[in-house]
């Protein structure tokens, strides 16, 4: 089972470590994301200090380049620019350092755990496809994320990954629903223009989807939920065909605006990954669902 990375699913329940290693918490697990590390500080965009990956280039370079690293701006390949060039203090050359969590700008970088909880693969939870869909989560199948952290802990980032099998992209809605009840819509009906968060019967994208081949949701991600297999014609399968996996949220007119809306919240405690088909005619189910929560 591939994420949407390429690598296999990360363990039911994991604490990542700075060095990248999946610390397993007593479920069983599944095949450990060996790039896990690479993504924690800054999930495509742009990678760590650690890995190699410079986040941006200085006006020295060769005068090929505006994006000056240590100017407070995130820009270009930067993943983080804390308006110096300290090193080992959280962002070092543009890249976030190992174990830390960079937001803003300038960006503000503290240490950071990332925990990962992974339900599935084989989940096999059927997505109604009878028009109930009324624009809330006890409308929608849900599948349930216990997070455990320590008291106080607090969310910093959020990322979701699912796996789900379904010929017609353009009937799903996905949320995702914090311990505290927020709600975040991260995919609505893609392709067609929704006239409310509910049941309705225009057809939006024909793509597919499979659970092989899981698609991310993050935030900063280049291209917008509501673009998925727009670049595919019907009974082509996002990611697979078109090698598009990642997106940010789209909540059209869901709850939510982004991951941020999270921000600061408690982390521990259960969270939801919910689905439902928004029209009829097309049937097909969750199969895995994993959340990657960064402690703020």
């Amino acid at each position: 089972m591939q994420s949407a990375s390429g690598k296999g699913w990360i363990a039911a329940s994991a604490l990542v470590t700075a060095s990248g290693c999946a610390v397993l918490s007593g479920l069983d697990a599944f095949v450990v994301d060996d790039d896990a590390g690479d993504r924690a500080g800054g999930a495509g965009s742009g990678g760590e200090a650690g890995s190699g990956v410079s986040g941006g280039s200085s006006a020295g370079e060769g005068g090929s380049s505006s994006i000056v690293c240590g100017d407070g701006r995130v820009e270009g390949a930067e993943a983080c620019d804390d308006g110096n060039t300290t090193p080992n203090d959280g962002c070092t050359s543009c890249g976030i350092d190992d174990g830390f969590l960079c937001q803003g700008q300038p960006s503000v970088c503290e240490l950071s755990t990332r925990i990962v909880v992974t339900e599935g693969p084989g989940l096999g939870i059927s997505i109604p496809d009878d028009s109930r869909y009324d624009g809330s989560v006890a409308s929608m199948e849900c599948v349930t994320l216990p997070v455990a952290a320590g008291i106080g802990a607090r969310v910093g980032k959020v990322e979701l990954v699912i796996g789900i099998q379904h010929p017609f992209v353009g009937d799903l809605v996905i949320k995702v629903v914090s311990p505290t009840g927020t709600v975040l819509t991260v995919l609505s009906r893609p392709g067609v223009s929704d006239p409310g968060d509910t049941s309705f019967g225009s057809n939006g994208d024909s793509s597919n989807l499979e659970a092989a081949h899981p698609v991310r949701f993050a935030d900063g991600e280049e291209r917008s939920a509501e673009t998925m297999g727009n670049s595919i014609g019907g009974g082509s399968v996002v990611c697979k065909d078109d090698n598009r996996c990642d997106y940010a949220p789209a909540p059209e007119r869901g709850p939510g605006t982004s991951f941020a809306d999270f921000f600061l919240e408690p982390v521990a405690g259960d969270w939801l990954a919910c689905v439902a088909d928004g029209d009829s005619n097309d049937f097909g189910f969750i199969d895995a669902v994993s959340l990657s929560v960064w402690t703020g």
